[in-house]
């Protein structure tokens, strides 16, 4: 078992090893790189940019590297999906995978107890037929991001953000776009020299 990777192990086995810890049927090895795992997911919820993720498990289990420590964030994001990494469309088509075959069994029957369970499953198909739930931003759009231009004269060079330049008056913008086409001429000129 010790050569087995985490996503060959049977799902029994982790279910187990999280039910009880303190009676794993897993090795020792496997415990610890399933309970990084799961804090490194529950770290991932609260902060989705690896970097900040990798710092924090860090924080948290100090003896492993960073290169360990990202290996653990790539298992967790495989083992463990979060809000973001959520597949909707998938758990969809199992559900009423799963309540169609339920529904043609409890038919197949025709008991009472199957006609109550029918009842439940049709409850069941009205929640999941229902509205779609709205995927959650992502969180690096919402980084504030600077745009720095350089403005290159003869003798000094200036910076201007993007705010800035996007304030100056056409007027100006004009003036600078001659600026610009003298400077290239003066270089063009120092080049055949």
């Amino acid at each position: 078992m010790n050569n087995k990777s985490i996503h060959d192990l049977h799902y029994l086995l982790v279910k187990a090893h999280f039910q009880c810890p303190e009676q794993s049927p897993l090795p020792k090895s496997k415990q610890e790189i399933l309970n990084r795992a799961r804090a490194a997911a529950k770290i991932l919820d609260k902060n989705p940019r690896r970097k900040n993720a990798v710092a924090l498990l860090r924080a948290l289990y100090p003896e492993i590297s960073r290169a360990t420590a990202f290996r653990d964030l790539i298992l967790a994001e495989s083992l463990f999906p979060s809000v973001r990494t959520f597949n909707y469309d998938l758990w969809n088509t199992f559900l009423l995978n799963s309540i169609f075959e339920t529904l043609q069994r409890c038919k197949a029957i025709n008991t009472i107890a199957a006609h109550k369970l029918m009842i439940m499953e049709h409850a069941n198909l009205l929640k999941v037929i229902g509205k779609r739930p709205e995927e959650q931003p992502d969180p690096n759009r919402d980084e504030p991001r600077q745009y720095i231009f350089y403005l290159q004269g003869l003798k000094s060079m200036d910076t201007m953000d993007a705010k800035a330049m996007a304030d100056v008056p056409v007027t100006s913008m004009k003036e600078l776009k001659k600026w610009d086409a003298q400077i290239k001429r003066e270089r063009k000129k120092l080049h055949k020299r």
